[in-house]
């Protein structure tokens, strides 16, 4: 399963606005560009969130109680970016964009766990 989305600016600030991260590397491109990123950046719990969406779809809803989400961010994604973000049938989890590999990491029910 996958969700491709293009990133924007909107959505970016929509998601500041509601979880309150006002910081100007997600909100002012001129700041952004000055760090050295090509664009202001999503929020990485935006990315998040929608692979806990995925793993939903995946598991059920008996995830949202018995789930465990783990992502490594590992590059940046920003507005503009197409973004794609999947889980395979075994829980991995990856987001892309034109540039490549953004986050990397896995979702499982706890009672599919090996300890």
């Amino acid at each position: 399963m996958q969700k491709s989305f293009t990133v924007t600016q909107n959505m970016i600030n929509a998601y500041s606005e509601l979880n309150g991260d006002d910081e100007a590397i997600h909100l002012s491109q001129d700041y952004a560009t000055s760090k050295g990123f090509r664009n202001t950046l999503l929020h990485g719990l935006y990315m998040m969130g929608m692979a806990c969406d995925l793993a939903t779809d995946l598991y059920g809803p008996s995830f949202l109680s018995n789930g465990e989400l783990y992502v490594k961010w590992i590059a940046p994604a920003c507005a503009g970016d197409d973004l794609n973000i999947a889980i395979e049938d075994d829980g991995q989890i990856t987001a892309d964009n034109q540039l490549g590999r953004t986050m990397i990491g896995h979702a499982v029910l706890q009672s599919d766990r090996t300890t």
